[in-house]
């Protein structure tokens, strides 16, 4: 299962892929067509194939909300550059590692070949890059994606686990991994009432760094991409964690079926955290 898409807050002034930048993330096989840092490059750059104007936003920084893999990328490779190592290395000896996540990596794994859920695509999508990955039974090839830090994890429900547990810690000021003032910077709200961008969802009024707090005052990350969605989550008061993984992305045309099975489920586990609270 990929556990999908992470997103620039406030400070994000790109725009989302789309048409042929969108094509040239993706890749069918196990490797992408290209190395991050030489992507970035062409986007970033003037004399770059893929740099356009339009990459980037007219607002100044903190004032609008957009959503951007790409800027989620850009802020994996600045950890490279000062890291000294690839952004999955990092998070392999870092996290991965100290946490005994051992079926959680950013590329397919030979050994696990057997234990990836088979991907579908049940809505219509309209993106060209489906027509080179999806068989006849909608099910998806195998495929990557050069910025692989916005959302191409490979991860379980138990791994999954283990990380909520170690968000608890942070939070908390228990971690053994991270020290306990970058946990701080993680979970911080980055504005105030008076003081929030234009865009910002209704339903995610609030934002620390990669997380979104929701109208219930709730730590939480969604992301979808071919073939998968997920959603995390961590409440502050109750201290409960919960994931969700399904293996079809549930926006597209003609969806109306699958979000309704996905609010079925999501209400079923609200019911059972707060039978979890009454205890």
């Amino acid at each position: 299962m990929i556990c999908t898409t992470y997103f620039l807050t406030f400070f994000s002034e790109l725009i989302p892929p789309t048409g042929s930048i969108y094509i040239m993330t993706y890749s069918i096989g196990d490797s992408p067509k290209m190395q991050l840092k030489d992507f970035l490059k062409e986007y970033y750059s003037e004399s770059g194939r893929m740099y356009s104007i339009q990459n980037f936003s007219k607002k100044k920084a903190s004032k609008q909300y957009q959503y951007s893999n790409i800027a989620s990328a850009l802020a994996a490779y600045l950890i490279e550059i000062k890291a000294g190592m690839s952004f999955s290395d990092f998070t392999d000896k870092f996290i991965f590692q100290p946490l005994g996540m051992t079926h959680t990596s950013w590329r397919n794994k030979a050994d696990f070949s057997q234990e990836y859920a088979t991907l579908y695509e049940i809505n219509k999508q309209s993106l060209p890059i489906y027509k080179e990955i999806i068989n006849k039974d909608k099910s998806l090839k195998t495929y990557s994606c050069v910025t692989y830090p916005d959302g191409s994890l490979r991860s379980s429900i138990s791994d999954l686990i283990k990380y909520l547990k170690e968000i608890n810690n942070g939070f908390q000021g228990s971690s053994n991994i991270i020290d306990s003032q970058f946990y701080k910077l993680l979970f911080a709200k980055q504005f105030s009432e008076d003081n929030k961008p234009e865009l910002m969802p209704e339903s995610e009024p609030n934002r620390g760094l990669f997380w979104a707090y929701n109208r219930k005052g709730k730590l939480a990350h969604s992301g979808s991409d071919p073939g998968v969605s997920s959603f995390i989550s961590y409440d502050p008061t109750t201290h409960i964690g919960k994931v969700l993984l399904i293996n079809t992305q549930i926006e597209g045309d003609d969806n109306i079926k699958t979000v309704e099975c996905c609010k079925r489920l999501i209400m079923e586990i609200e019911k059972y955290e707060l039978e979890i609270c009454k205890k």
